[in-house]
């Protein structure tokens, strides 16, 4: 693969670095130029050019796993949005501001646990098994 190649896919994926790999590409038409004015440096650029090349290359995997570990996180946030949405059902929370904020849209800060009826189906899966976990605890105290 030549070099513009190269350059011509990155800046396809990665937008982001068209100035850089502008002046990459100012740099090269330099160099080439320069190559064609010597032929004796010919071997010092394609020395360049594959060092370039090596460094684009760690960069792009150097960005892909920063993409890997950025969606990583972004879908441990969206996991855990959906928890506290399904927790706050299950306690009848506003789920956007569990009743802390006045300015709120959905609840205006009235939405602490039990302002809303608790959704049936989380509070069976997280709230019941609690409440039998206490009511066992309290009864085996009270027979000891």
């Amino acid at each position: 693969m030549d070099f513009n190649t190269l350059l011509g896919q990155i800046e396809a994926s990665r937008p982001d670095l068209t100035d850089s790999l502008s002046l990459i590409r100012q740099f090269q038409k330099q160099k080439k130029d320069d190559s064609d004015n010597d032929s004796t440096d010919t071997d010092t650029d394609s020395a360049r050019v594959n060092e370039l090349e090596a460094i684009l290359g760690k960069q792009r995997n150097i960005n892909r796993n920063l993409l890997q570990k950025y969606q990583q996180l972004e879908d441990n946030y969206q996991a855990l949005i959906e928890h506290l949405d399904q927790l706050a059902e299950a306690v009848g929370a506003c789920p956007q501001c569990w009743g802390e904020d006045v300015n709120c849209n959905y609840c205006k800060g009235r939405g602490k646990p039990g302002y809303f009826p608790p959704g049936q189906q989380y509070f069976d899966l997280y709230i019941k098994p609690v409440i039998i976990k206490l009511k066992n605890n309290k009864s085996k105290s009270i027979n000891n």
